[in-house]
C-alpha cells in the first residue's frame, strides 16, 4: 500500500511532466490530455486506498454463549415406608391366612411396604422382601415407621379355593386344693390357685357355651358352640374358611353362671375378668386343636 507522501510525490512528478510538455512546441494539447488522464488515475488510486484505510476491518461478531442451565437441587425424598417384624411371620400371596405362604420372614427383618388391603378391622400390608416376590403380612406381626392411612389399597389376588377347617378345644376344670396347695397349684396372693395348665386327669366341664367371632379378639357374632355332655367331650367350631377367629367364653353369661359357679379363669389369666378370649388362626383343611380354657372353682379342689 502506498503512503500519502508517496502519492503526493507522484502527483508532483506528473505536474512537472505536464508543465514540461506544455513548453514544447506542438505538444500542448496532447501533453495536457495525457497529464489530465494520469492525474485522474492517481486520484482514483488515492481515493480507493483512502477508503481502504479509513474503513474499519470487519470482524466476526461472536455468537452469544448459551445461558448456563442451573442444575436443579434434588428435593428431599420421602422416607421409605418400612415394616419391621416383631416375630417370625408367614408372608403370604394375599391378605389373609387363606392364601399360600410365600416365605417366612424372621423377627427383626425390615421390609419396604407397598400397599394395604381394604379391611380396616383386619389390616394386612403388602411388602417387597429383598430378592423375593411381593407378599402380605398381618399388621399384628410388625411395627411401622408411618401411618397406614398413607397407603393405597393394593391389587388383591383372587381368593384361592380352600378346604374348610375347624377349631376344637375344651373348657376344663383346673384342679388345685386352694387351701392346702399341692399338685397342680401355684402360690397366688398369699394362698394358692390352679396352675393354668391342662394336666393329666383334668376333665372337660360339660354344657359350657362359647362364642365365635371373625378376626382378632375381641370379636363375637358368628356362631356359638357348647361343650359336650361327657367329661372327655369338648367343643367344635367347624366348616370354617381359613382366617383368624376369636373364641370367647363368658363365665356369667350364656347360661354359664350356673355351671361354673364361683371361681376364676386361669388359662388364659384374665386378672379376675369373667370373660376369657383366644385369637385362633385356621388354615385350609386343618384342625386347630387344643384351644382350651381353664376354670378354677373357688369351692372345689
Amino acid at each position: 500500500m502506498r503512503s500519502s507522501g508517496q502519492l503526493h510525490w507522484l502527483l508532483s512528478v506528473v505536474l512537472l511532466v505536464v508543465l514540461a510538455g506544455c513548453n514544447l512546441p506542438g505538444m500542448e494539447s496532447a501533453a495536457a490530455r495525457q497529464a489530465t488522464a494520469q492525474m485522474q488515475t492517481v486520484e482514483a488510486v488515492m481515493t480507493a486506498e483512502t477508503q481502504a484505510t479509513d474503513t474499519p476491518a470487519t470482524t466476526d461478531t461472536p455468537e452469544p454463549s448459551p445461558t448456563p442451565t442451573e442444575t436443579p437441587v434434588p428435593s428431599a425424598t420421602t422416607p421409605s415406608r418400612l415394616a419391621r417384624l416383631t416375630t417370625d411371620a408367614n408372608c403370604r400371596s394375599g391378605p389373609g391366612t387363606i392364601y399360600d405362604v410365600r416365605q417366612v420372614l424372621a423377627n427383626g427383618t425390615s421390609v419396604p411396604v407397598v400397599s394395604k388391603n381394604a379391611d380396616p378391622n383386619n389390616v394386612w400390608i403388602e411388602v417387597q422382601p429383598a430378592g423375593g416376590l411381593p407378599c402380605w403380612l398381618s399388621i399384628i406381626t410388625v411395627t411401622l415407621n408411618f401411618n397406614t392411612n398413607e397407603l393405597a389399597v393394593g391389587v388383591i389376588p383372587p381368593t384361592p379355593i380352600y378346604t374348610p377347617g375347624k377349631i376344637v378345644g375344651a373348657v376344663y376344670h383346673d384342679f388345685c386344693d386352694n387351701a392346702a396347695g399341692g399338685q397342680g397349684c401355684v402360690a397366688y396372693n398369699g394362698g394358692y390357685r390352679a396352675n393354668g395348665l391342662l394336666d393329666l386327669g383334668e376333665l372337660s366341664i360339660p354344657n359350657v357355651t362359647l362364642r365365635l367371632g371373625a378376626g382378632d379378639c375381641p370379636s363375637v357374632g358368628l356362631t356359638t358352640a357348647t361343650t359336650g355332655p361327657g367329661p372327655s367331650d369338648g367343643y367344635v367350631f367347624d366348616d370354617l374358611k381359613p382366617g383368624k377367629y376369636c373364641v370367647t367364653v363368658i363365665a356369667d353369661a350364656d347360661g354359664n353362671g350356673s355351671i361354673l359357679g364361683p371361681g376364676w379363669w386361669t388359662s388364659p389369666d384374665t386378672n379376675g375378668s369373667e370373660t376369657a378370649r383366644r385369637t385362633v388362626t385356621v388354615e385350609s383343611g386343618a384342625t386347630t386343636a387344643a384351644v382350651t380354657f381353664g376354670w378354677d372353682f373357688e369351692n372345689q379342689p
